[in-house]
């Protein structure tokens, strides 16, 4: 039987972190909303950790934002669209 060979997996990176860091929360505060440890969560947003949809549904919630988002913008950018898109769904709740 052979064995399979894992080399090491690049995940692509995400925006969770600079959204937690936007919404002023810090690892304690914001890991247990997800049900985990802060160092957990910390691998997570540093790609050493897989995350799920389920994860980045629960932290579109938490970090008052949308998942594409999470994925693909850092909200200290300043572009007009997306921050036209947010400011409408912060006031819409």
């Amino acid at each position: 039987m052979s064995k399979r060979i894992r080399g090491p997996q690049t995940r692509r990176r995400t925006f969770l972190k600079q959204w937690r860091l936007h919404r002023g929360l810090t690892l304690e505060a914001a890991a247990p909303r997800f049900d985990m440890s802060p160092a957990q969560l910390s691998r997570i947003e540093n790609a050493r950790s897989p995350y799920t949809q389920d994860i980045l549904e629960l932290a579109a919630v938490v970090y008052k934002t949308d998942v594409a988002s999470l994925l693909f913008r850092d909200p200290k950018n300043s572009d007009t669209l997306w921050s036209a898109i947010a400011a409408a769904m912060e006031r819409a709740g």
